[in-house]
């Protein structure tokens, strides 16, 4: 079941290039939705929302988003609307590909490490512990 999720999200999905939160937000609408942000090919945070432009106004996850563009790193923006995903719910859909894709910034399994367990933050700058938390994860 879980190849159907992605096979849905990988063929009626939207990508958008990330170029600032500020610019993403600016093209985004009220939409239910799963979406996901994807770094080097490969998703690194999976989520849904009833109201997808205020989800994204103050997004959990913005800070980190924020210090991987400030290092230069090319992110883009996957959505689907849950019209195209239906008579699946926005949560079975988000539940099944954050275990089928496991996500980095969505928990830790496996091969896959957390952000929060690099390292102290306190013993490096912002940028120098996300360059160490991009490095963890396996392409």
């Amino acid at each position: 079941m879980a190849n159907n999720y992605l096979n849905i999200f990988s063929t009626k999905s939207v990508k958008i290039p990330i170029t600032s939160l500020d610019s993403l937000y600016s093209q985004l609408t009220n939409i239910k939705a799963v979406y996901a942000v994807e770094l080097k090919k490969k998703i690194i945070y999976v989520g849904k929302a009833d109201h997808l432009r205020n989800r994204w106004s103050n997004h959990h996850r913005s800070y980190d988003f924020n210090l991987l563009l400030d290092l230069g790193i090319d992110l883009d923006f996957i959505f689907i609307e849950s019209i195209n995903f239906e008579p699946f719910s926005t949560k079975d859909f988000e539940k099944n590909l954050i275990n089928e894709l496991k996500p980095v910034l969505n928990y830790r399994v496996g091969n896959y490490c957390s952000f929060d367990e690099i390292l102290d933050k306190t013993q490096k700058s912002n940028k120098e512990w996300m360059r160490d938390a991009i490095n963890c994860i396996k392409f």
